[in-house]
């Protein structure tokens, strides 16, 4: 479960436990009391206000400016939030604190008004965004680590049912191909467990090296934004030789390589790409067409921030 779809998981759950029928369903989450408690809940994403400094103009430009067309009507609901955030106890759900920055570099963390007593905000981000000197100890009340899957027999399982509607091949038969190729350390990561049961069931060629399925991953990538076909002849990295949409428009391979490389091993290395360095990628039409989104970054632990006022 990535950090997204445990935020996600989290308002499915307070939706039931405010909906009337929830009584019914109330084994499926044991926090439901608790979640109960809160009146509202606000989900947020903090890569769509990435200038944005505070919660309540996230809250208005992400939730209030979407359901509402009237301008008039927008003013009325943006003062009727402000009473709500102050009077009524709220859980403020935001989403990736690693892909938020605040161009005047003074506050770390989204702002939440003093007078909004009865917000809680539960905030995730990568790990390596708690290095940041500038978020204090003091500011987090709570700090939970995701480090792995309990049990991934079962989430195997669950992926596997997602992906086939008529049931064909069973989760037995992927666990015994699993053993038999010895991959059960990729089991430990929920996207590569997924990428592995989709290798699996299309029956591709998978040797077992790490190198190999991050260029099936890429390969899927390039399926999604072109049709066209190609095929490496004697490449220099034998697992490109499988690969089918790569070879067409290789000089976006380079490209990534190219930033990958910098970005890890220059002088100013870094695990975020800047602002600019994308904007610069995507308005090369030769090099990335701005209709491709394959720049994703990838990490095997989720840290899970809560901030409850005092």
């Amino acid at each position: 479960m990535g950090k997204t779809t445990l935020l996600s998981k989290i308002v499915l759950n307070w939706c039931e436990a405010v909906s009337p029928e929830s009584q019914e369903n109330s084994a499926n989450c044991s926090d439901l009391e608790t979640l109960y408690g809160f009146k509202f809940l606000f989900h947020l994403s903090l890569r769509d206000s990435p200038e944005t400094l505070e919660v309540v103009k996230m809250i208005r430009t992400q939730l209030i400016d979407k359901m509402y067309a009237d301008e008039d009507e927008r003013k009325e609901v943006y003062k009727l939030l402000q009473h709500i955030m102050k009077k009524e106890k709220c859980i403020i759900c935001m989403d990736g604190l690693n892909e938020w920055a605040n161009n005047l570099n003074t506050d770390p963390l989204p702002l939440i008004a003093t007078c909004h007593k009865q917000c809680v905000a539960l905030i995730t981000t990568r790990p390596w965004k708690m290095a940041d000197k500038r978020i204090k100890d003091s500011s987090i009340d709570l700090l939970i680590e995701v480090s792995g899957i309990m049990d991934k027999e079962q989430l195997a399982k669950f992926v596997l049912k997602s992906h086939q509607t008529n049931n064909t091949k069973s989760n037995s038969e992927f666990m015994s191909y699993i053993k038999e190729h010895k991959l059960e350390h990729f089991l430990e990561s929920p996207w590569l467990l997924t990428l592995l049961v989709s290798v699996w069931l299309n029956s591709q060629h998978f040797s077992g090296s790490l190198c190999e399925m991050n260029c099936i991953l890429l390969d899927n990538l390039f399926r999604k934004a072109a049709t066209h076909e190609g095929y490496f002849r004697n490449a220099q990295f034998r697992c490109l030789n499988g690969t089918k949409y790569i070879y067409p428009r290789v000089e976006i391979l380079y490209s990534l390589a190219k930033l990958a490389f910098e970005c890890t091993f220059s002088s100013e290395k870094s695990l975020v790409f800047c602002k600019e360095t994308v904007e610069f990628v995507s308005r090369t039409p030769a090099i990335f067409p701005s209709s491709w989104s394959l720049i994703r970054k990838v990490h095997f632990f989720i840290t899970i921030a809560v901030f409850i006022p005092p």
